[in-house]
């Protein structure tokens, strides 16, 4: 019984998975039409094309386990993407917004990150009890620590952007520089 419970956790957290990227994939189409630097653009829509395989894959895993999705809303998620909307229809300089959207995107990513690591933590000791279902949840982990490895990725771009790098200024560096001539004002 303790199993089943444990599995049941599992699917759960994969139906909140599956939400999360579904509604990225709704919302990051504005974020690319709202964002202004290029590389912020660049990094969005990359990050577009990995949500809908990420979606593909979680498909897979819930025809593997004969489970469905459906019904699950990721609240925190679709917290966060309100905030996201709030923010684009503000009056900012583009600098400032780029920051922010980057801000709030960060917080989606590091969510991702949690949910696929556990989840991911969770696939590998399902795989060690003894189930009704003849699964290897080891090949479901090893996917899941795919899409947990892009959205790592996405999240150190998204720093990255913001920071700047050796030769370049980041989205704070120019925000702050819109916000001191502003103030000269």
């Amino acid at each position: 019984m303790a199993h089943e419970s444990f599995y049941t956790m599992f699917v759960e957290l994969l139906c909140d998975m599956f939400d999360m990227e579904t509604q990225q994939i709704e919302a990051l189409p504005r974020l690319i039409q709202s964002s202004s630097h290029p590389k912020l653009k660049e990094a969005f829509e990359i990050h577009l094309e990995e949500s809908k395989n990420h979606l593909e894959k979680l498909k897979g895993i819930f025809k593997t386990l004969n489970e469905n999705p459906a019904g699950a809303k990721s609240k925190p998620i679709q917290d966060i993407i309100q905030d996201v909307q709030q923010l684009i229809n503000r009056d900012l300089s583009p600098s400032v917004k780029d920051a922010y959207l980057i801000v709030l995107w960060q917080k989606i990513e590091h969510y991702e990150i949690t949910s696929y690591g556990s989840t991911r933590a969770i696939a590998r000791h399902l795989n060690n009890l003894s189930l009704k279902k003849r699964v290897d949840f080891d090949d479901i982990a090893d996917i899941l620590q795919q899409s947990l490895d892009e959205e790592a990725d996405m999240d150190e771009k998204l720093t990255e952007i913001a920071e700047g790098g050796f030769f370049t200024s980041g989205i704070n560096d120019e925000a702050e520089k819109t916000e001191q001539e502003k103030l000269k004002i």
